[in-house]
Parts: structure tokens; sequence; C-alpha cells
């Protein structure tokens, strides 16, 4: 695992925008493989009798795990070079403050997907255009809700990066770009 983030820095150091911001963008990237997989695995679970609440539960289920797995690839690689917490207290204060900052977003991201899937008629559009109902079974049966989710994901990914360098993983009283 260490090798693949070494080939990923060697890869970095070639890139035309901020490596830290770049990490950072790796990381989200793996942060929505790991909200798709568990809103799927969540939306499966749940039961269809749940109505509107199933996807609600689903979409906010899948932001959770995905925000501690960022933390953990953010605190030890993207802001790796930056001050670290010397206690656990410290350690859970700076996960306290991405939890914080987190949330903001991932309200904002939950309130993107759910507006777009509940108001748009997104995923009628997309069984429309993939030849009708996918099924329950399927392993996308609700293709609208994948695509709401992409949108929220990307609307706060911009927040997050900022509030996070400017606050979160900040050295006190260094710039650490």
């Amino acid at each position: 695992m260490l090798g693949f983030f070494r080939w990923l820095d060697r890869l970095i150091d070639r890139v035309p925008v901020s490596p830290r911001f770049f990490r950072f963008c790796v990381v989200g990237t793996s942060g929505a493989f790991v909200s798709f997989l568990s809103l799927w695995l969540i939306n499966w679970m749940l039961p269809a009798s749940w109505g509107a609440w199933e996807h609600r539960a689903a979409l906010a289920g899948s932001i959770i795990i995905a925000i501690f797995t960022n933390f953990l690839l953010n605190y030890y690689w993207t802001w790796g070079d930056t001050e670290r917490a010397t206690n656990v207290t410290g350690w859970l204060a700076k996960l306290a403050r991405f939890y914080m900052v987190s949330a903001a977003a991932a309200s904002l991201q939950w309130a993107v997907a759910v507006l777009l899937y509940e108001r748009t008629g997104l995923n009628r559009a997309l069984l429309d255009m993939l030849g009708g109902e996918l099924g329950r079974t399927s392993l996308v049966n609700e293709p609208g809700l994948y695509v709401a989710q992409a949108l929220g994901i990307l609307t706060a990914m911009f927040i997050n990066y900022f509030a996070n360098h400017l606050w979160t993983f900040r050295n006190k009283g260094v710039d650490s770009s």
C-alpha cells in the first residue's frame, strides 16, 4: 500500500496543480468509491417499505462512512507534512474539526443529492435512457440516485478542501500551502 502512495507522489510532482489539492482529490475519489459502495450496500439492506427514507438513510450512512476513511487518508497523506497530534486527545480534536467541516459540506452534498433525486425526475429520465426498470436486484437499481450523489460530492468538494486546509490541518503560524 505504501508503494502505491509513493508512486502517486511521483506522479503528483508532474501535475500542474497544487500537490496538496491533487492529493485531496485522490483521497476524495477514493472516498467517492467508498461512498458509492456503501450507498449500494445500505440501500440494498434497507427495506423498501421505508419509502423516501430508504434512500435518505442510505445517502446519510454512506456519507458518514466515507468521511471517516477520508479523514484517515487526509491526516496521514494529504496533510501528512503538517503539525501532528501529539496524543489521542489532539488526534480526536482534529477528527472532530474534520467531521464539523465535513458535516457542513456533507449537509450540502446530501441536500443537493436529495433535491436532484426527488425534484428533477433524474431517475426516471435515466431509467428511460437505459430502457426501463432495472429491478431491485440490479447492481444499480436507481441510477438517478448515484448521479445525484456524484453531483452532491462535486458541489461539496471545494468547501471541504479550503475549510480543512485553513482550519483542521493548519500549522499554527506557518503557511503550509
